[in-house]
């Protein structure tokens, strides 16, 4: 299979915001286990997830047409595009069945 090349900016971190279990928070919960990518928005021991979730960095990464795809991003497969939500009518009415639970 060709890899992947996501170019469009994608919808799971709406609803997939990951919290490890060393307070390590992801701005997606797409298989970033080990919190090494670019996607880690820091920790909950140091701020509060109201905070980290209001950064710098998250606007970063929600601007992907400006500041680029992060390099986690390019090739995940599970990449939603947020267009697509527009073919997705229960997306807003049953969310985790939409996006995987």
């Amino acid at each position: 299979m060709p890899t992947r090349e996501n170019a469009k900016q994608c919808a799971m971190p709406m609803v997939s915001t990951q919290v490890l279990s060393d307070g390590a928070v992801s701005f997606c919960a797409c298989m970033d286990f080990d919190a090494d990518s670019s996607l880690m928005l820091g920790n909950i021991r140091d701020k509060t997830l109201a905070e980290l979730l209001s950064g710098e960095k998250v606007r970063t990464l929600w601007n992907w047409a400006a500041k680029g795809v992060p390099e986690f991003c390019k090739t995940c497969t599970a990449h939603r595009p947020i267009e697509s939500l527009l073919r997705m009518p229960s997306v807003f009415t049953a969310p985790l069945a939409a996006f995987g639970s």
